[in-house]
């Protein structure tokens, strides 16, 4: 979605059923950033300046991610405490543990989202992410990083790809499986790429297949479940 006003409108057909994220690309100014919270929204950036705005105007860090994927070190820093990050790698991790070792508070730990990309598609040119087949190596990775803690995973499918409601269970089932590799439980999880995909016909079919999936959550995971 190109502004957001035509995601507010376009993702009303799946509100408040499912949190719905606005990802951008370019820098939010506070009326948008308001719109998003006005209407229970959540914000996924790779620009520090709109985390540190959506800060600024009383958004949560809870509803602010921030996407780790080539930024600096520097970048992460600045918006420590006032978002979640969103890493698409090992090394990621790695940076966003050494941050917090000088940030947390003793007891505390730095909670972050890890982006997944299934197996099936892991050779797409537009995929970034762990790859699915990485998840027991990524565990160790977790294991020795004693300030993070994953509560949530972003699945990140390619944009070649379909959205049916195979598709979608296979998702979640790889949802369900990374959550056995983690000591603590997950609290949210991401289908994302999939709104701004959806043509007006296609609309009615893909939240019947949505249900499914919050059927399975409701008796299963008991997750918040994100849709971008």
């Amino acid at each position: 979605m190109k502004t957001v006003g035509c995601f507010l409108e376009y993702t009303s057909t799946f509100r408040p059923d499912y949190t719905c994220i606005f990802p951008t690309d370019k820098d939010l100014s506070e009326h948008e950033l308001m719109e998003l919270c006005r209407e229970s929204c959540v914000l996924e950036t790779k620009h520090a300046a709109d985390v540190l705005l959506a800060s600024s105007i009383g958004m949560s860090p809870e509803t602010v991610f921030f996407d780790t994927y080539k930024r600096t070190l520097e970048e992460l820093s600045a918006v420590f405490g006032k978002c979640r990050y969103v890493v698409s790698s090992l090394e990621e991790i790695d940076a966003v543990n050494s941050l917090a070792r000088d940030f947390v508070l003793p007891g505390r730990l730095e909670t972050i989202g890890i982006r997944i990309i299934p197996a099936e598609e892991n050779k797409s040119e537009d995929a970034f992410g762990i790859p699915e087949a990485q998840i027991p190596e990524l565990s160790a990775v977790l294991r020795r990083s004693d300030y993070v803690a994953v509560k949530g995973v972003f699945i990140r499918p390619s944009t070649a790809s379909n959205i049916s409601a195979n598709r979608l269970n296979s998702y979640f089932s790889l949802v369900k499986d990374f959550r056995s590799y983690l000591p603590c439980t997950l609290s949210y999880f991401c289908f994302e790429r999939l709104i701004d995909r959806l043509s007006d016909d296609d609309k009615k079919q893909f939240a019947d297949n949505l249900e499914i999936i919050r059927s399975l959550n409701d008796t299963s995971l008991y997750a918040q479940f994100l849709l971008s």
